[in-house]
C-alpha cells in the first residue's frame, strides 16, 4: 500500500513516517521540497507519482501561531486549509490510480486550545476549517476519511507515536472523526 505524506519536515513526521514504513506501507514523503501553497508545484509532484496507485494521503503540513488578529487567522488558514485545498484538487487525476485514497489529516477540538494556551483562536479555527475540508472532500469524491484530533499539545515523543500509530491504522480501518484522548493500539 503506498502513502503519501506531507509535511515530511516536521516534528509529527519524524514519529510518523519510521511507523508507516515498519507497518510495511510504501512512504512516499513530500517535505518543503513542495510548496503546497503553490498549484503548480503540487501538480508536478502528483504528476510525477503517477506511476504506482496512492492509497493514502496522509496530511500533515500545516503549521501553529497564536493570536487572534486577523494577519494571524490568514496565515494559519494558509497553512493548514489552503495547502490541502490545493491538494484535493489534484484529486481529480488521482482517478488514474483507480480512484480516490484515503485521507488522514491531524485537526483540533474547537472547544479546547492548544498547550492550554488561550490565545490560540486562529490555529483551532484553521484546524476545524480544515477538518470540515478533508471531510467535504471525501464526500464528495466518495472517499473515506479521519481526522485525528490530539488533545492538548502534540509537544512529546510519546504523544507523537501515540498518533503515528492512530495514523497508521486509520490507513487500513478509515473512520469518520476521532478524538484522541490516549490511544492504546493494544486495546483496539
Amino acid at each position: 500500500m503506498r502513502v503519501l505524506v506531507t509535511g515530511a519536515n516536521g516534528k509529527l513526521a519524524q514519529s510518523v513516517l519510521p511507523i508507516l514504513k515498519a507497518e510495511g506501507y510504501d512512504v512516499v514523503a513530500w517535505g518543503k521540497e513542495i510548496d503546497l501553497t503553490d498549484r503548480q508545484q503540487i501538480v508536478q509532484g502528483v504528476t510525477r507519482l503517477l506511476d504506482a496507485p496512492v492509497d493514502a494521503l496522509v496530511h500533515l503540513a500545516g503549521g501553529y501561531e497564536e493570536g487572534s488578529h486577523l494577519s494571524v487567522l490568514k496565515r494559519m488558514v494558509e497553512k493548514n486549509v489552503k495547502t490541502f485545498d490545493l491538494l484535493a484538487q489534484s484529486l481529480t487525476a488521482w482517478d488514474a490510480w483507480g480512484g480516490v485514497p484515503t485521507i488522514v489529516a491531524i485537526g483540533h477540538p474547537f472547544d479546547m486550545p492548544p498547550a492550554d494556551k488561550s490565545n490560540a483562536f486562529a490555529y483551532v479555527f484553521s484546524k476545524e476549517l480544515l477538518k470540515t475540508s478533508v471531510y467535504e472532500v471525501a464526500t464528495n469524491l466518495e472517499g473515506y476519511a479521519s481526522v485525528i484530533e490530539p488533545s492538548g499539545a502534540i509537544d512529546t515523543d510519546e504523544k507523537r507515536d501515540d498518533i503515528a500509530f492512530r495514523i497508521a491504522d486509520a490507513i487500513s480501518a478509515p473512520i469518520t472523526h476521532e478524538k484522541l484522548e490516549s490511544y492504546d493500539r493494544e486495546a483496539c
